[in-house]
C-alpha cells in the first residue's frame, strides 16, 4: 500500500518559523487509510545505520513520528512494514497494511513541495535556489544520493527566506523616466540591484543574492534601458550626419566660389550689395531733407505766429461776450491788455477783469491788416 509523506512539526512558508530540537530532527510519515477496526495499527521502522522501532499509528491519518540525530547528515533509508503489536490495550494493535521503503530525502522533498507549488516560476523560488546554491546546499535531486537535502526549517533556509523577502519586497521598476548623470538629459530606465562596494555595476538577482550572503550591502538603482540607449545613439548619429552634411555643403560652396561661375556670382552679389547701400543712403538723405524742410516751415510759421500775437490789438467779435458769460462779469468790465506768444502757433491773451488778471489761450485772426485774438479755450481763463 502506498503512503503519503508530510512535514512533522510544521509546514514552512517564507514568512513562517519552525524550531526543532538541537539533539534530534523530527520527521513524520502518514500511512494513509487503514482497515483497522480499533482505530490504530502498528508498524516497524527500520532506519539504516541507526536502528529500528515499533510504533503505533492512530486514526484518522495513521501517522507515525520518529527522530534522527541532528548530527546525522546522511540520506538514511527507511523500511516501513506493518507488524502486530501485542500487549495490554491500548498498547496492542494489528499490523498496518503497509510494506515499503523511503529515503529521508523523499520526505524532505515533500516538505518543499507546497513551497515549490505556491512559488513555481517566480523570482521568489529562483531567489531561494540561488541562495541554496551559494551555501552549497540542495533541496532536490536523486533520492538515492548520499547527501541529505536541506530542510525548509533549517537555519540556513530561514536566512535565505528572510534575504529573499527583503530583496523582493518591491518589484523592480521597469521603463520609468529618469535623469542621466549629467542631470540634464531625460531618458528611460530599469531598476536593478547593485552592491555598495561597486555601485556602478548592476547585479542580476543571483548576483545580488550572492553579494548579500557574502556580507555586502545591496541596494536598488536605475540604469538606462538598452532601447533608450539605442534611441539616443540614433539621435546622435542623425545629428552627426546633419553636421557632416552642413560641413560638406559649406566646403562644396567654398570650392565653387573659387570657380569662374562662383567668382562671377560673388561679383554680382557685391554689386547688388553696393547698389542696395547707395539706395539706402539716398532714402536716408531724402528723409533728412524732408525733416529739415518741415523744421524750417514750422520755425517760419512759429515766427509768423509770434509776430501776429504781438500785433493783436483786441479780441474778436463775441469773445468778450463769451468770456463775460463764463466769468459772470459784465462785458464792459473786461479789458484786453496785451498778447504774448504761447508756443505751437498759439497766443496767450492777458485780460483784466473785476476778479483779476486772466491769461487765456487763443488763436489770432488776421483780417484786412488787423490782428485780433479769438478765444477758443475759455476754461484756460477761469
Amino acid at each position: 500500500m502506498q503512503f503519503a509523506i508530510r512535514l512533522y512539526a510544521c509546514l514552512l512558508l517564507f514568512s513562517s518559523t519552525c524550531v526543532f530540537s538541537q539533539e534530534a530532527m523530527g520527521y513524520s510519515i502518514t500511512l494513509g487509510n487503514q482497515t483497522s477496526n480499533i482505530g490504530r495499527c502498528a508498524v516497524n521502522l527500520k532506519i539504516a545505520g541507526i536502528g529500528d522501532i515499533d510504533i503505533i499509528a492512530n486514526a484518522p491519518d495513521y501517522s507515525v513520528s520518529f527522530n534522527i540525530p541532528a548530527n546525522q547528515k546522511k540520506n538514511h533509508l527507511l523500511k516501513v512494514k506493518g507488524v502486530i503489536k501485542f500487549g495490554i490495550p491500548p498498547n496492542n494493535a494489528p499490523a498496518c497494511s503497509v510494506n515499503g521503503e523511503i529515503f529521508l530525502n523523499q520526505i524532505i522533498l515533500d516538505e518543499w513541495k507546497p513551497i515549490k507549488e505556491k512559488f513555481d516560476g517566480t523570482d521568489s523560488l529562483r531567489c531561494v535556489n540561488f541562495g541554496l546554491t551559494k551555501m552549497n546546499e540542495i533541496n532536490d535531486g536523486l533520492a538515492s544520493t548520499d547527501k541529505l537535502f536541506i530542510r525548509p526549517s533549517d537555519v540556513i533556509s530561514k536566512k535565505i527566506f528572510d534575504l529573499c523577502d527583503q530583496l523582493l519586497a518591491e518589484p523592480l521598476k521597469k521603463n520609468v523616466t529618469c535623469d542621466l548623470i549629467d542631470g540634464k538629459t531625460k531618458s528611460f530606465c530599469d531598476e536593478d540591484y547593485f552592491s555598495t562596494s561597486n555601485p556602478n555595476r548592476k547585479l542580476k538577482l543571483q548576483e545580488a543574492v550572492i553579494a548579500r550572503l557574502d556580507g555586502q550591502q545591496v541596494n536598488k538603482g536605475l540604469w538606462e534601458t538598452i532601447s533608450a540607449q539605442e534611441s539616443r545613439a540614433e539621435l546622435r548619429r542623425k545629428q552627426d550626419d546633419e553636421r557632416l552634411k552642413i560641413t560638406k555643403q559649406k566646403e562644396e560652396r567654398e570650392a565653387w566660389l573659387k570657380t569662374a561661375d562662383g567668382k562671377k556670382f560673388l561679383a554680382e552679389e557685391e554689386a547688388k550689395r553696393k547698389q542696395a547701400e547707395l539706395e539706402q543712403e539716398k532714402q536716408e538723405r531724402e528723409k533728412q531733407a524732408r525733416l529739415e524742410r518741415y523744421r524750417n516751415e514750422r520755425e517760419a510759421q512759429e515766427k509768423i505766429s509770434s509776430q501776429n500775437c504781438k500785433k493783436a490789438t483786441g479780441m474778436s467779435v463775441g469773445a468778450s461776450e463769451r468770456l463775460s458769460e463764463a466769468l459772470k462779469v459784465s462785458v464792459g468790465s473786461i479789458k484786453f491788455i496785451r498778447t504774448e506768444y504761447y508756443g505751437n502757433n498759439y497766443c496767450e491773451a492777458i485780460i483784466d477783469t473785476p476778479i483779476g488778471l486772466k491769461k487765456c489761450k487763443a488763436e489770432v485772426i488776421v483780417k484786412d491788416s488787423n490782428v485780433w485774438i479769438h478765444l477758443n479755450y475759455l476754461l484756460n481763463c477761469l
